[in-house]
């Protein structure tokens, strides 16, 4: 019997988790791979279906803000409150 496989952990995934949880994260990076970068964190949050799910319960929408700066891209999760059924 032959050992499965374990699952494949996106590399982007700890750079999302702690974007969620500190509203703000800084990393250091080519700027060769800052659009790919930028790209995958903001996947990475379509795909976190629970957070999601959450989030729209209690009438919040966030957005990714990215900012450049020489090798630095820094995150910021800005947060959006909805009016709900006014």
């Amino acid at each position: 019997m032959s050992n499965p496989t374990p699952p494949k952990i996106s590399r982007y995934l700890p750079l999302w988790n702690r974007l969620k949880t500190h509203k703000v994260c800084a990393i250091t990076a080519h700027p060769k791979f800052h659009k790919t970068i930028i790209k995958m964190v903001k996947n990475r949050r379509d795909k976190d279906f629970g957070y999601r799910f959450m989030q729209g319960e209690l009438g919040i929408r966030e957005q990714i803000k990215a900012t450049v700066d020489g090798s630095i891209v820094t995150f910021k999760l800005k947060r959006m409150y909805g009016l709900g059924d006014i």
